[in-house]
């Protein structure tokens, strides 16, 4: 394990190697033209120099990544991080993101992402090459800090025969996908970064925003990708019944994303109009500050009471800080003192253009970001006066759904506006019809259960911007097809609003129980608890048979106990189709208590077995004495014995003082029977009823009861459809500024 030392040590040394070298051509890259052809052989050595010491860096945390691999798929038990994460049983793909499971393993898998990507982005940085790559290379020390205070190589005084395993909420093969997409997004937003402090540092802004804008298109994809992926992860194994709960982890997340996004459409406009070059500049820090900051409230356990996923002190948050505070000071500073020198040209914004919407969006972007971090930073605002709290979940929705609001209004009218003055010709007649459909759309939720006004506009707007982007598509796939990203990626989102509104407006949700091998309708289904199926992963499934319109379908929802937070868990199963999903979710498994085989409940229309007889509940039987006031409520029971039939009416009295007991008598084969109504459902079709007279062998155990939750979410596939969209035409026009780099 030792080794595992010496490949962090030897990867930070070759670090700092690179950053002397680096320092050396970027000093000698600032002598007079004069000098530049005698010392341009010293440049070009130093330079081979620093990148020869910055691939022994790629290399080192390559084959520590490999080594902690190895010690993973081995077994290394004497491992601390191996022994909390990893287990002997764990199957190959597990076992691989037992790689990321952990804060320790985490932070070495981010740091590889970071040297691979700085591997390429030095082969393009051009002239920013030296200083940017100096940039890159202290970032790179910062989490070799980290990785020898919290380090996946720790070993334990003792050797444990068996590892306590991978949390089973994280044995899901999306374990596999979401958190290297998400740590690839967050290293991703290192580079525009550093890339930025070269420009600045350097005073050449002649491609600075060339070089940037691809890293800002990447970094927002897999950002974007990540939090999609871990919401799809959470609708459809955690039970809950939703995609997104607001928690400090999934909000440190998003708040990057949109920082991400309002900063590539600030690229646009530089790039375009040669405008907004120092706000973009702040964007680059500012977005790579957050994610640092992001990584603080998640993993310096200062949210271990307020968050399901927060991560407990390794002991690092003094240098998380630290860094945070180096980075505001550095990039801020350095900025503040180029000032003057960088100069960008000037944007109409007096009047309704793409410019003016553009910008506005932008700063859209940023309120919501910045509302979220309120939000969750509210813990550590309020513990300033007192104690600790966090504001209520409704508070991120009161806020950024006005936003979103504004956002789809914005997609779906600024094709229409020319960049620099007013509406283009013509835009009323593709605007007309695409409002036609959203108000139609619109009153259609309206009639069918969306009674919240805002909800309502954000169906109209979202709608709206659907209808446009789609006639934008088909037009411009006929005229130039060469600029299909931004309707593409405008139709993902607006179609995962469209998702968000319908499916949570439309909403519906029951709670019911049901008895083993009885058949109940929940929300127009005919459930049936058809048992409970051991699994070899100690996830039991609930088997139940689901009926549409004769159409039998086979649910497998799980129930079992979790040993690391010692309590019962729930993964729901999902039926999918075409406008909505029927998401079935296991809540308790209750064990009644044994009753008399002659004490039983029967719904209308349900038969049971006693003895020899056959006992038929056909329905209620309910009368008045008007000169009394007495109230009899019966229950019509057909009773087969053999090819006899008989048909009797228990009942009961119901009196001003309480209830009464009217048996029925039944004589059959020399046996005096007689029947009880002990308890009566009318509003469920149920009775309780009991039978003397028969002399039976010892009570039954009743059968189990399955506590369910059965919830339909309409069109919540267009919430998925969206993201997809929106990641393609990101990557779209990520690819198109790539190959613009490689020209």
């Amino acid at each position: 394990m030792q080794l595992g030392y010496f490949l962090i040590a030897a990867g930070l040394i070759a670090s700092l190697i690179s950053i002397y070298f680096y320092n050396l051509a970027a000093g000698n890259g600032n002598i007079s033209r004069s000098q530049r052809r005698e010392h341009g052989a010293l440049i070009t050595v130093n330079l081979q120099k620093a990148r020869i010491s910055f691939y022994a860096s790629v290399a080192a945390i390559s084959l520590a990544s490999v080594y902690l691999l190895f010690l993973i798929l081995s077994h290394k038990f004497q491992v601390d991080y191996i022994y909390r994460y990893s287990s002997s049983d764990l199957p190959l793909g597990y076992l691989i993101s037992v790689f990321w499971a952990g804060q320790e393993g985490s932070f070495l898998f981010w740091l590889l992402s970071l040297t691979w990507m700085g591997y390429f982005m030095q082969k393009s940085a051009g002239t920013y090459e030296a200083r940017s790559m100096i940039y890159l290379n202290l970032v790179q020390v910062f989490f070799f800090i980290i990785l020898f205070i919290a380090s996946p190589f720790k070993l334990l005084p003792q050797v444990p025969p068996e590892g306590a395993g991978l949390n089973p909420l994280l044995q899901n093969p999306w374990m596999v996908i979401h958190p290297p997409i998400l740590f690839i997004g967050y290293a991703a937003v290192t580079l525009p970064f550093v890339i930025i402090l070269a420009a600045l540092h350097q005073r050449d802004y002649s491609s600075w925003v060339q070089r940037v804008f691809p890293w800002a298109l990447f970094s927002s994809l897999t950002l974007g990708a990540g939090i999609i992926i871990g919401g799809y992860w959470a609708y459809g194994v955690l039970g809950w019944g939703g995609y997104w709960g607001w928690d400090p982890v999934e909000n440190s997340s998003l708040i990057a994303w949109l920082s991400a996004l309002a900063f590539f459409h600030g690229l646009i406009i530089t790039r375009r109009f040669n405008a907004l070059p120092k706000i973009n500049m702040v964007l680059g820090v500012i977005s790579f500050a957050l994610v640092m900051y992001a990584t603080f409230l998640t993993r310096s356990g200062v949210l271990a009471d307020f968050s399901v996923h927060s991560f407990q002190d390794l002991g690092i948050n003094g240098i998380l800080v630290l860094f945070i505070l180096l980075v505001l000071a550095g990039g801020f500073g350095l900025l503040a003192s180029r000032f003057k020198s960088v100069q960008g040209g000037s944007l109409r914004l007096d009047t309704i253009n793409r410019q003016s919407l553009m910008v506005f969006g932008i700063f859209l972007f940023l309120g919501s970001g910045f509302l979220t971090i309120l939000g969750t930073s509210s813990p550590l605002i309020t513990e300033l006066f007192g104690k600790p709290a966090q504001v209520d979940i409704s508070f991120y929705d009161k806020v950024n759904l006005p936003v979103a609001i504004i956002m789809a209004l914005i997609i779906a009218f600024a094709p229409f506006f020319r960049w620099k003055d007013g509406l283009s010709h013509g835009a009323w007649k593709t605007l007309l019809p695409a409002m036609v459909v959203a108000l139609v759309a619109s009153l259609a939720g309206f009639a069918y259960g969306i009674q919240q006004f805002l909800l309502l506009i954000f169906l109209f707007a979202s709608v709206l911007a659907i209808s446009v982007n789609i006639i934008l598509l088909v037009d411009r796939w006929r005229t130039s097809r060469d600029k299909l990203v931004a309707p593409l990626a405008h139709l993902g989102l607006a179609l995962l609003f469209a998702g968000v509104v319908l499916s949570s407006g439309l909403d519906r949700e029951e709670r019911a129980i049901l008895s083993l091998g009885s058949e109940k309708s929940i929300l127009g289904y005919k459930f049936t608890f058809d048992g409970v199926v051991p699994s070899a992963d100690g996830k039991n499934k609930v088997v139940l048979s689901v009926n549409e319109n004769n159409t039998v379908k086979t649910v497998e929802p799980r129930l079992y106990f979790n040993k690391v937070n010692r309590g019962m868990m729930r993964e729901p199963d999902i039926l999918s189709g075409l406008t909505k999903d029927l998401y079935v979710s296991p809540l308790e498994i209750r064990q009644t208590e044994s009753q008399p085989r002659n004490e039983f409940v029967l719904s209308k229309g349900e038969k049971y077995e006693l003895s020899e007889y056959s006992i038929t509940f056909a329905e209620f039987a309910m009368s008045k004495d008007h000169q009394s006031e007495l109230f009899t409520v019966g229950v019509k029971l057909d009773v087969m014995n053999g090819d006899k039939k008989y048909q009797i009416t228990p009942a009961l009295l119901l009196t001003k003082n309480g209830q009464e007991d009217v048996p029925a008598e039944l004589n059959d084969s020399q046996r005096n029977l007689k029947f009880h109504v002990k308890k009566i459902d009318a509003d469920n079709g149920k009775a309780l009823l009991e039978v003397t007279g028969l002399e039976l062998d010892s009570p039954v155990p009743a059968p189990p009861q399955l506590l369910v939750e059965v919830s339909i979410k309409p069109f919540i596939g267009l919430l998925w459809l969206g993201s997809i969209l929106l990641s393609i035409g990101t990557l779209w026009a990520m690819r198109n500024r790539f190959l613009e780099l490689s020209n």
